[in-house]
């Protein structure tokens, strides 16, 4: 089928393309080759929605999934509740809110850091011997930025750019329905209410949310969960679910559906690079813009909460 002839040459070992073949019939090869000389120097084909459903089947099975993911979410909670001891030792009896607005922003950099080197720990354990084959689910790899039709960083600033009008879409068919809660609390309150003019309290924050998170969370989420689901249904289908997985995970209903949709771009961005780079540019500038925005209205007097929770 054309959308197997694709997957082919996504897993073929060119000059242009590194990667290894994992299960393409010998009589077929010279063919794909061939075409795959046509495809790589024509264009980046943005609008061939075959290479959006382009197979994405994790070499692990079902078992490794599943505990790749159960050991993930215990590592995400049992972290979590590890440090709320040390941040009553520091803060005194209330804890994390005694902090001061530097020192939550330490305790949130130096949680992330624990959480994403356990986490990605637990993930590529249970990739198994998978996690060093080549082309591997989770690579990520500075080759080709530019290579027609996947280069990592040209599909990155696709996202980026395309990052703001999902997003805000999203909000708009929320609010239409009637179902945006404006007092509910999201994401960006639990930021502002952290963030200081403080350039360490910044730094810190920028390191938290767009830099350690996005590593983890595109682990996570793009580089395992969504391969380990297109392995029994539709690529496409996959990285819906994935993404609602994505949105979920945040625990802020307030924000689900922006992060789904976010979840959807970075989803298909990874699907037409094949490098988790991708998906962890666009995550990582998404979160780092966002902070900056409100640094910057921090900056200039204006009350972000208030804005927040505007009509």
């Amino acid at each position: 089928s054309k959308n197997h002839g694709i997957f082919m040459k996504r897993c073929l070992v060119t000059d242009k393309q590194k990667s290894v073949v994992w299960a393409v019939p010998e009589h077929e090869e010279s063919v794909a080759e061939a075409e795959i000389e046509n495809d790589i120097d024509t264009s980046y084909k943005f609008f061939d929605l075959q290479r959006y459903t382009v197979p994405l089947e994790a070499p692990w099975g079902l078992k490794n999934s599943v505990l790749g993911m159960v050991g993930w979410g215990a590592s995400f909670l049992l972290v979590g509740l590890t440090f709320l001891p040390i941040a009553k030792l520091v803060g005194g009896p209330g804890g994390f809110m005694d902090l001061s607005q530097q020192q939550k922003a330490e305790f949130a950099l130096i949680n992330q850091i624990v959480e994403t080197i356990v986490g990605i720990g637990i993930i590529t354990t249970s990739a198994g011997a998978w996690y060093n084959a080549k082309p591997s689910m989770l690579r990520l790899d500075m080759k080709g930025p530019f290579r027609k039709p996947d280069g990592w960083f040209v599909w990155a600033l696709i996202g980026i750019l395309l990052a703001p009008e999902i997003v805000y879409v999203a909000s708009s068919i929320w609010e239409a329905i009637g179902a945006e809660d404006l007092q509910a609390k999201g994401t960006a309150d639990a930021i502002s209410q952290i963030l200081s003019l403080d350039q360490v309290t910044f730094a810190c924050l920028f390191g938290t949310t767009a830099i350690l998170a996005p590593l983890l969370e595109e682990t996570v989420f793009r580089g395992f969960l969504l391969p380990s689901l297109a392995k029994y249904m539709p690529t496409p289908l996959a990285v819906v679910l994935s993404s609602v997985a994505f949105g979920l995970v945040h625990f802020s209903p307030r924000d689900t559906p922006q992060l789904t949709a976010l979840g959807l771009l970075l989803g298909f961005s990874y699907v037409r690079s094949g490098n988790l780079l991708t998906p962890m540019i666009i995550h990582g500038t998404w979160n780092g813009t966002v902070l900056t925005i409100l640094y910057i209205l921090q900056a200039n007097g204006i009350d972000i909460e208030k804005l927040l929770h505007s009509v």
